[in-house]
């Protein structure tokens, strides 16, 4: 691992706890930083030296006093601060993988640049990662996984993104040049374990194209899938290689595949992994293996993933389908679905594989007629082959489930119906599973099914199991048992010509049968051989031994059986021979066409005891037609014909040979010549058997009919054990007698083929060792043809490099020859120039004596080029004294240098110059663009054309000082009105499109004219920006007197502004126009800034100074309206009108709504001066400020105006106090209390009123700051925060203002419940006389005047106030309202009536007060209620009172003394020891 070592101090930073770390030092530390829980004391000189973002924390700590700075929010939390600190400091400090990205976001975090220090924390950094951990493969891969936890600085920063490019890069190239450490635990393959030689146990095979695929499997999903994207866009790694590192990520992420497996609160995440890595399969097909794709779609419908990744998942399969396995078919089917497999999914991965064979078809219009082009699949006959092995192995699988329908089953199979294979084992096997599975289908179904398969593509061994199947259809049977038959004749040497090629196929083993493949046991088909049947083999197994154990196949080779074998053999050849023949012979006896296949050669029946007599049987014709059949179809053995001789048991015939004698001697006479060719030895067996077979089975026939037993029985079931054992006891003597006869006629047969075989042998080592000496000698011969080839390109490369060094010599001297030819030009030229030179230089001012070229108006063009080139060499040291000129006319010395030759060279040009400028004017006034283009053409010469194109550019009209005259009046109007700044705009936008128009005219002709018309068109713009637009813009902005601005009247600043604004705008959009139009490389934009520079310099100085205006001339308006009201309700007093007079002054949204326009007005125009944010933050900031403070004094000036309404009616209060102390019956003392009464409501009123609006105002100013300001602030650091700062300190006036009125108002509703209480409550309320009368069930009439009168004041406030505000103000209203009715009733002494009367008035306050939503509130008027009840009970039950409410104690035990019966009943000394306890 890479690792960095910073600073060289020992590390001091010690512990204590784990909450506070700190500096060993002497000096005391002086500041403290809190990182999360742990404070770190430090000092602020090495935090300062490199942190800027300390620097701003530390000063603002010190504006309020303290050393304390708070960064919570830093990335990595203290142990990044910490390392960052220790950097500061210089101490030894060590980064590596682990800890290079927490070290790099916290530097970042703290502004650690290369501006505050040189060699500072993030340059470090950066060098650390770009020079070693990018450049280490596992290195790049830890920083990659530590990005994780702290998102997003690590890709703001670009970290990501580098970590990824080094690890794809790394990923991406070659093998051979992999020298780094990585994993790779995989199992190693044969080359790469104990099986190659080279392998020592040290890993020095060759690297693995899938080196990096396990350690990129450590990533999290998302870098995972970033990282192989950039390997593929790399487009180096093969997507075979990518597939491997998809499977591998797979499987290290993805759980097991079941829904049990995966954990609910991971499935989302393995939902995740799988989609991605689906997403990111290469789209070549064979990119990953059909196994690791079932895989994945198993896992996607466990997951319940969503449709497309299936849909995917099922398409890629389908292409590859010839790969995969029958268990990867094998899907469980989804819960609470019938089938044990899911089906349908297989079916759609087929239909997919199967489109790919369709026959696309396309129409083509050529000439008038259609043509139709086909075109086939792109499916070869081994896939179609391959996928249908597979779909037969799957159909056997899921033919086991008993829910599985036949329609699912049968629609599997017919979709691979087309694909055409040699065998239908699989398919048999697969169909009878399903009979056994489901017996209870249908004969109808049964028929369906088994029309699947093909009965003659069915082996043997399959053959002998589904004669014996009863769960098979007879139809089926019998189609089995015919072409078994077809086939035992074929196994026999008879010719089948009408068979098709796959039955022809299937008799290509050894004997030349499809028996002699190997069979599977009778445990696998579940048949049981017959006794019968077992019996009539033993006589075909004795002939068959006969062979001695040495057989030759038909391809001349050897092969050697056991015994064993051959008996195997020979029971399943003669089993179906027997049994076919036996059935044929019952069902099909009258269908002669069907019996081509079997054969006999004989005419008499062997088993006859009269051997004269021959039986003549439509049997035994037939069987004499089909052995004649056979000997004409089979191929001869040899020229040679072999004599059979006849057994004892039956007539001897004597046969001849080629010279024609008789002969009946025996053994035959066996050489080699005759196993040459086309020897098989089922032809010769054939030959010799079928001479006996027919008549022993005729006899067998003739038995079964004269016992009347058949081997058929109804509905084409085989005969039981029962009839065989009948069977076996009528037939007793040996099936085949005569074979005992053929033992002698090879008994030497052995020997002799043994010996043949040693010949052989003996000839294939000679040919062996006779192939081994040429092999050797054309090894030898190929080696000295190599070594020649190899000399041959010896020469070759030789000749080939002497070849490209003649190539190079030549191109060499080409350059030689092409450079002399060049100076040589240079040379003419130069001697050209001198002549020419000396010319000018002979005599000064006279110019008459040149060269005609100098005077051929003709070649105008050329003396000017000469004339320039002359004096620019004569310039270059006009004060040499002797200069020596070589010349072809002869040798002059100029003995006064070049003084007179740069005369009359200047001389020249300045006339030549001049002519052809008359030339081009003459041509422009009639519009002549071919002269004028041939004159600017030749003036390039003169300082490369600047004279014409500020010639042609000063001449142009557009510049004329009428023109730029009449600009303002077009602009402003009539001069001696005051501009309109819309008006304005429309003047400078209809000026400045004129303006547009002429350029885009003058730019055609420029370009005809001008060999470099950019060039001219720049010297244009630049002109009307630096002559016509400025001249215009001098009279249009005068720039007022911040000092002594203008006056309202006369448009104030704000015309100012408003008409700078619509300048500025408007004239940008000029310059863009301009810039369309064509300028060159002239800065168009800089032009323009440059022009508006002085006004944008003290903008924003304008704008405060205006909207400070704006705000003074409202408020003087505002105030001129106050006084006129005022004036015009004459002196009303301190009255009700008076508080009606003072409503008319409360304030009003609409001023504040005024106030935000304009405000909203400047903050556009920050926004079109200001380019950058920061400088846009600073003036939107100060923009707002001005708003800030004028709402809140406007809104703190009204608060304090309604608080004054409620000191009035509180002085009111105090006069009414005054005259009710004097006496009740003081003159007027009612009628103050009126007024002050009345005067007190207004002013609540008013106030409320007042608050309501100022809320507005607040909530306009909110509104106002997040919809437009804060978009502003926001990109700049720290600035939003200090607007909200600014705003809660503005409107911190107002909420004092706020406060202090409503607690003036709780004042004022309690000091007109008092007088209400005193004025209308009475002793008698609750001391009603004892007349016999009931209690009055209705409230005091103290009780409704109060709460009558506080409904009528508080809608107001429940109007006014809102949330937290509202709720405060009734809690304390409350709480007040409470205490004054409690201390209200300690005047009045209470009988137990009045105690009712007042339990009555608590009841009505409390369902009042409840409309205040205060929980304690209400709890102090239910406690109230509870405490009227001492005055109701008895005294003897009052100490029972306070069991439940001990609380009430306190106020209970002064109530109890207002008792009427206190002191009478002694309840002090009662209740003495309840107050103790």
């Amino acid at each position: 691992m890479k690792f960095m070592k910073l600073g060289s101090k020992p590390d001091t930073f010690q512990t204590d706890g784990n909450s506070i770390r700190y500096v060993a030092s002497e000096l005391a530390t002086d500041v403290v930083v809190h990182v999360g829980d742990v404070m770190f004391y430090l000092h602020k000189f090495p935090l300062l030296s490199k942190s800027a973002r300390l620097q701003k924390l530390v000063s603002s700590a010190n504006e309020g006093n303290g050393n304390e700075i708070n960064i919570d929010d830093i990335p990595g939390g203290a142990s990044a601060f910490e390392v960052c600190a220790k950097f500061c400091y210089g101490m030894t400090v060590t980064l590596n993988a682990y800890n290079v990205v927490t070290t790099r976001v916290a530097a970042e975090y703290l502004e650690m640049h290369e501006t505050v220090e040189k060699g500072n924390l993030i340059y470090k950094v950066d060098a650390f990662l770009t020079s070693s951990i990018f450049r280490s493969w596992k290195d790049s891969i830890i920083v990659l996984q530590t990005t994780k936890s702290m998102s997003p600085l690590p890709e703001e920063l670009k970290l990501i993104s580098h970590c990824i490019d080094a690890i794809a890069s790394k990923a991406s190239v070659d093998v051979s040049k992999v020298d780094w450490s990585y994993t790779y635990n995989r199992k190693k393959i044969a080359d790469e374990n104990g099986n190659d030689p080279s392998w020592n146990g040290i890993r020095n095979r060759t690297v693995p194209s899938d080196w990096w695929v396990e350690d990129l499997c450590e990533l999290e999903i998302d870098l995972f899938k970033r990282v192989i994207m950039t390997i593929e866009s790399k487009e180096v790694v093969s997507n075979e290689v990518i597939g491997e590192a998809l499977k591998a990520y797979a499987y290290r992420k993805l759980p097991g595949s079941g829904k049990n497996v995966i954990q609910q609160n991971d499935l989302a995440k393995f939902r995740n992994i799988l989609d991605t890595i689906v997403w990111l399969l290469p789209a070549e097909k064979g990119s990953v293996s059909c196994s690791f794709l079932f895989k994945l779609l198993k896992a996607a419908i466990s997951a319940n993933s969503a449709e497309t990744v299936k849909v995917e998942l099922v398409k890629r399969i389908g292409h590859q389908l010839e790969e995969a396995y029958v268990n990867d078919l094998l899907i469980r089917a989804s819960e609470g679905e019938e089938t044990m497999y899911d089906v349908h999914v297989v079916k759609k991965i087929l239909e997919e594989f199967m489109t790919q064979d369709e026959i696309a078809e396309t129409e083509i219009e050529n000439g008038g007629e259609i043509q139709e082009i086909r075109r086939p699949g792109i499916l070869s006959e081994a896939s179609k082959l391959m996928v249908a092995k597979l779909i037969d192995g799957y159909l056997a699988e899921i033919a086991k489930d008993p829910n599985l329908p036949l329609s699912l089953f049968t629609g599997i199979a017919e979709m691979v119906s087309s694909c055409s294979r040699p065998g239908h084992d699989a398919l048999y096997r697969a169909i009878d599973t399903y009979l056994k599975v489901h017996p209870g289908i249908s004969k109808s179904d049964r028929k369906r099914i088994c029309r699947l398969m093909d009965c003659k593509k069915l082996s043997a061994d399959a053959c002998m199991h589904a004669v014996q199947n009863e769960r098979l259809p007879l139809r089926v049977v019998v189609q089995v048992l015919f072409f078994e038959q077809v086939r035992a004749s074929a196994s026999s040497g008879s010719s089948t010509p009408d068979l098709p090629k796959a039955i022809k196929d299937l008799n290509c083993g050894s004997y030349g049968s499809s028996r002699s493949a190997t069979t599977h046991t009778d445990e696998d088909w579940d048949a049981v051989a017959s006794a019968e049947e077992l019996r009539a083999l033993r006589g075909e197994l004795a002939a068959l031994r006969l062979g001695n154990g040495v057989v030759q196949d038909r391809n001349g080779g050897e092969s050697k059986i056991s015994n064993s074998d051959r008996d195997r053999a020979a029971i399943g050849k003669m089993k179906g021979l027997i049994m076919s023949k036996r059935i044929f012979s019952k069902i099909w006896s009258n269908k002669a066409a069907q019996a081509e296949n079997s054969g006999s050669d004989s005419s008499e029946s062997l088993g006859s005891a009269n051997h004269d007599e021959v039986k003549s049987t439509p049997t035994r014709k037939k069987n004499a037609k089909r052995a004649e059949n056979g000997k004409n179809s089979r191929k001869s053995l040899s020229s040679k014909c072999y004599t059979v001789p006849t057994p004892p048991s039956s007539a001897v015939q004597m046969k001849e040979t080629k010279d024609g004698t008789k002969t009946d001697s025996y053994p035959i006479i066996l050489n080699l010549d005759e196993f040459k060719g086309d020897f098989s030895f089922d032809a010769l067996f054939g030959k010799l058997v079928y001479q006996i077979l027919p008549s022993c089975l005729e006899e067998e026939t003739d038995a079964y009919e004269g016992f009347g037993i058949n081997d058929a029985v109804p509905h084409g079931h085989m005969r039981t054990h029962s009839e065989a054992g009948k069977f076996t006891q009528v037939i007793s003597s040996p099936l085949f007698p005569e074979v005992d006869a053929l033992l002698s006629l090879f008994k030497n047969s052995g020997t002799q083929l043994i010996d043949l075989r040693k010949q052989i042998d003996g000839k294939l080592y000679n040919l062996k060792k006779e192939v081994a000496t040429q092999d050797s000698k054309h090894r030898k011969t190929l080696s000295e043809l190599e070594k020649g080839v190899a000399g041959l390109f010896d020469s070759f490369a030789r000749l080939d490099s002497r070849i490209s060094s003649v190539g190079q010599t030549a191109a060499k001297i080409g350059d030689h020859l092409q450079n002399a030819d060049t100076q040589r030009e240079t040379a003419s030229q130069t001697i050209d120039l001198i002549k020419y030179l000396m010319e000018f230089n002979s005599s000064p001012g006279d110019l008459m004596e040149l060269s005609p070229l100098f005077s051929d108006d003709s070649r105008v063009a050329e003396a000017a080029s000469i004339a320039q080139k002359l004096r620019l060499f004569a310039e270059e040291d006009p004060g040499r004294q002797s200069m020596a000129v070589s010349s072809v006319v002869g040798n002059v010395t100029a003995s006064k240098g070049l003084e007179v030759a740069v005369g009359n060279l200047q001389e020249y040009c300045n006339e030549l110059e001049n002519k052809l400028l008359s030339r081009f004017d003459a041509a422009s006034q009639k519009k002549d663009l071919s002269s004028m283009a041939e004159c600017a053409k030749i003036l390039l010469q003169f300082n490369r054309g600047t004279s014409v194109m500020q010639h042609y550019v000063g001449l142009r009209p557009m510049f004329d000082l009428e023109v730029m005259n009449s600009d303002v009046q077009v602009v402003l109007g009539d001069p001696g009105s005051q501009p309109i700044p819309s008006n304005t705009a429309l003047g400078l936008s209809s000026l400045y499109k004129e303006i547009t128009d002429t350029v885009r005219k003058e730019a055609a002709t420029i370009t005809a004219v001008f060999p470099f018309p950019n060039d001219v068109m720049s010297i244009l713009v630049q002109r009307v920006l630096e002559d016509r637009v400025p001249n215009l813009l001098e009279k249009l902005l005068l720039k007022p007197s911040i000092a002594n601005p203008p006056a309202k009247e006369e448009g104030g600043l704000i015309l100012y502004l408003r008409m700078l604004a619509v300048a500025y705008e408007k004239t940008l959009e000029l310059s863009k126009d301009l810039r369309n139009v064509g300028c060159g490389d002239l800065d168009v934009e800089g032009l323009t800034e440059s022009l508006f520079l002085p006004h944008k310099d003290t903008y924003i100085e304008y704008e405060k100074v205006s909207l400070r205006q704006l705000n003074k001339a409202k408020m003087e308006e505002l105030g001129i309206e106050i006084q006129q009201t005022s004036e015009s309700r004459g002196t009303i007093g301190r009255s009700r009108g008076a508080s009606i007079a003072s409503s008319q002054h409360q304030m009003s949204v609409t001023v504040v709504a005024d106030f935000v326009h304009w405000n909203e007005e400047a903050i556009s125009r920050c926004t079109l001066f200001s380019s950058q944010q920061a400088t846009l933050a600073a003036n939107v900031r100060g923009v707002f400020t001005c708003l800030l403070k004028q709402v809140s004094q406007y809104i703190t000036d009204g608060l304090e105006r309604a608080r004054e309404s409620l000191t009035d009616a509180a002085a009111s209060r105090e006069r009414f106090v005054l005259g009710t102390s004097v006496g009740r019956r003081v003159a007027g003392a009612t009628s103050i209390g009126e007024t002050a009464a009345a005067a007190g409501e207004s002013s609540f009123k008013s106030f409320m009123l007042a608050l309501q609006q100022c809320g507005s105002s607040v909530a306009i100013v909110q509104q106002y700051f997040a919809k437009s300001i804060s978009q502003l602030l926001l990109p700049v650091e720290g600035a939003h925060a200090a607007a909200c700062e600014e705003m809660a300190s503005a409107m911190s006036s107002a909420e004092s203002a706020a406060q202090k009125g409503l607690q003036q108002c709780i004042e004022t509703v309690m000091a007109e419940v008092e007088r209400l209480q005193s004025a209308e409550q009475k002793a008698t309320d609750f001391r009603s006389s004892d007349d016999g009368i009931g209690p009055d069930h209705r409230p005091t009439n103290a009780c409704t005047r109060v709460i009558s009168y506080l409904s009528r004041v508080l809608e107001a406030a429940f109007n006014a106030l809102e949330g937290l505000n509202k709720q405060a103000f009734l809690t304390e209203l409350g709480n007040r309202l409470h205490k004054g009715l409690m201390n209200h009733w300690e005047k009045f002494t209470f009988n137990w009536s009045g105690g009712l009367q007042l339990k009555r008035d608590i009841t009505d306050y409390a369902d009042f007060v409840r409309n205040f939503n205060a929980p304690t509130v209400d709890e102090k008027f239910e406690s109230m209620g509870i405490l009227a009840n001492v005055f109701i009970v008895a005294p003897e039950s009052l100490s029972s009172l306070f069991e439940g409410t001990p609380s009430i104690k306190s106020d209970a035990k002064r109530f109890i003394q207002l008792r009427d019966d206190y002191k009478s009943a002694k309840l002090a000394s009662k209740l003495a020891s309840l107050w103790s306890s």
